[in-house]
């Protein structure tokens, strides 16, 4: 999964008190409705990117774009604009050591990059000190035939502990405010995902301490593995978890435009 698009997700969302993406502010109460999620008119020939002559790196392209959450998806949720700056090297190297902990078999670290990778905006809604956020990765891979085993690692106790020696390496070197991440608990499962190779998923459960603040932030990773394709749905709340209607919508949703163009 693209792992600096996962982080800053959950960054922001952890953070949120001390001013991350705080420039479209919204009742913190807003949840994506189940009205939202059509696209354009015009948009659906650029939702059918295997269908021509392209080339595959072009399809693949094609494919992130037509899959990954977009603004009217998430009605009335805003896409942030705040600036988060560059990795730092210690970033870099969890970012590195987690993709690799994720691989199954060493397949990525062989040198097979992904046609194509992407994430939608991070969508956000807060106030009075309250956050919502959301947001889409998509990777296309250039190989077959690996995707149980992906699932299978990606669901391994194994993975959790990847994650969470992530999340601690990205919290401790953080220095964006005063507030600390503390008591980082992580539950794993397997999300239905019919008419792929499988879901998997974690919740991320951590308190926010600091300026006279203590609560809990959420993070809900969701995804699925559907052909060469790699689809994951990173939600927040502080100090309540995103809404679960909105969050099993915008999951099925995905699932849905990954299915029926099956990269």
């Amino acid at each position: 999964m693209p792992c600096r698009a996962l982080a800053l997700s959950i960054a922001c969302a952890a953070l949120a008190l001390a001013g991350c993406g705080k420039s479209n502010p919204q009742p913190a109460s807003a949840v994506p409705s189940a009205q939202a999620g059509a696209r354009a008119p015009g948009e659906s020939a650029a939702r059918e990117p295997f269908q021509g002559n392209g080339s595959a790196r072009s399809q693949a392209k094609a494919f992130v774009a037509a899959v990954n959450l977009t603004a009217a998806d998430v009605s009335p949720l805003q896409a942030s604009h705040a600036s988060h700056g560059r990795a730092g090297a210690r970033e870099k190297q969890a970012e590195a050591d987690l993709t690799l902990c994720f691989d199954a078999g060493g397949k990525r670290a062989a040198g097979a990059s992904p046609l194509a990778e992407g994430a939608s905006p991070a969508f956000e809604a807060h106030a009075d000190g309250a956050v919502l956020s959301v947001s889409s990765n998509v990777t296309v891979g250039s190989n077959t035939g690996h995707e149980p085993a992906q699932v299978a690692a990606l669901r391994s106790p194994r993975s959790r502990e990847c994650l969470s020696r992530y999340l601690r390496a990205l919290f401790a070197h953080g220095h964006r405010s005063s507030l600390a991440i503390k008591g980082i608990s992580i539950q794993s499962g397997s999300p239905p995902a019919p008419g792929t190779a499988g879901g998997f998923g974690w919740r991320v459960t951590a308190t926010v301490a600091g300026d006279g603040v203590k609560a809990h932030f959420y993070a809900d990773i969701l995804g699925f593995i559907a052909g060469r394709s790699e689809v994951t749905l990173v939600s927040t709340g502080f100090p309540l978890p995103f809404p679960a209607a909105g969050e099993e919508r915008l999951f099925a949703l995905l699932l849905s435009r990954a299915t029926a163009l099956h990269a």
